[in-house]
């Protein structure tokens, strides 16, 4: 969603810096007056009568506000973005079903029963712009990588083992998008599905100040959680995983007079390990020595072979 500003004249020469070649995946183009409108424009696009076409050579639809009326009466309450069937069938039941009837009702009533975001909504139906378009997506606030076990294991270094992995490849991904954990959470669950043997979850977490994608400082962290929060008992457990929190951007974490910026050497080897594993493949530098047959690793027995990506699993043809 944009926003556009001025007469016909400057819309279409804000529009004509957005050209077909370089954005292929745009295939409709919804203009409207507020942002719940642009959306129903959106869903609705291939309602012709109901909308008019601005530009043709671009393929852009616009909500015409003199047939705007009849376009809502014929639209379901449930079809309104920000609505959903929840709140569809509780409209229904005081006589509300199109979003024409939903537009003209009572700000107080829908306030009360609906929250606020209804309001929203509503008020956005009258043309009162009440969202701000989202011109840049924003970063992901958690990362999680979890693996079921290929068999239960109650061996402590079993699970150690797991840990180090799965935060090595968190931390991975948070390099790769420059972002920063504040905080990591570690947990190891056995299977529940099995009624017959005794059941744990185990957990611990851990905070960073400043931030850390540094995968060393996050497997000693993790593995140090994982200890302290180890319990020695008859568990067998099935699945592990790391969750990374908090998450940051590189460029806006915040310096502190009492916490020294990461070494360069630090991020010269986290860097020299991307590359490796860019270059070489997913596995090529790793943190530990896991052992092929650990009983975490997830069983490949009966895995379609990789006819893309393995020479060797290339199928031979021989006449």
């Amino acid at each position: 969603f944009a926003k556009l500003k001025g007469g016909s004249d400057a819309v279409r020469c804000q529009l004509g810096r957005i050209s077909p070649p370089n954005t292929p995946n745009i295939t409709c183009l919804c203009l409207c007056q507020y942002h719940s409108c642009a959306r129903w424009c959106l869903d609705h696009c291939g309602l012709r009568r109901c909308l008019r076409s601005l530009w043709a050579g671009f393929g852009v639809v616009a909500g015409v506000p003199d047939r705007l009326d009849r376009a809502l009466a014929k639209t379901e309450t449930g079809d309104v973005w920000g609505i959903g069937r929840a709140y569809a069938s509780k409209l229904a039941a005081h006589g509300i079903t199109t979003a024409l009837q939903l537009r003209e009702a009572d700000d107080g009533w829908i306030k009360r029963y609906l929250g606020i975001s209804a309001l929203k909504t509503v008020l956005e139906l009258r043309g009162v712009a009440c969202h701000d378009p989202e011109t840049q997506p924003d970063h992901r606030h958690s990362c999680t990588v979890s693996r079921s076990f290929g068999q239960p294991t109650g061996r402590l270094d079993d699970i150690r083992d797991a840990v180090v992995s799965f935060a090595g490849k968190a931390a991975e991904k948070l390099r790769a998008e420059k972002l920063s954990a504040g905080m990591l959470t570690v947990y190891a669950a056995t299977n529940r599905f099995r009624n017959d043997q005794p059941q744990k979850t185990l957990s611990a977490s851990a905070k960073f100040y400043p931030p850390q994608s540094d995968a060393l400082r996050i497997i000693q962290a993790a593995v140090s959680a994982l200890t302290k929060a180890w319990d020695v008992g008859p568990w067998e457990y099935s699945s592990a995983g790391i969750l990374l929190a908090d998450l940051v951007a590189d460029d806006a974490i915040p310096r502190d007079l009492f916490f020294s910026a990461p070494a360069e050497t630090q991020s010269g080897l986290m860097q020299a390990v991307d590359r490796l594993n860019m270059r070489f493949g997913r596995g090529t530098a790793s943190f530990g020595l896991v052992p092929e047959d650990a009983a975490w690793k997830s069983r490949q027995e009966r895995k379609s072979p990789d006819y893309t990506s393995r020479w060797s699993d290339i199928p031979v043809a021989e006449a």
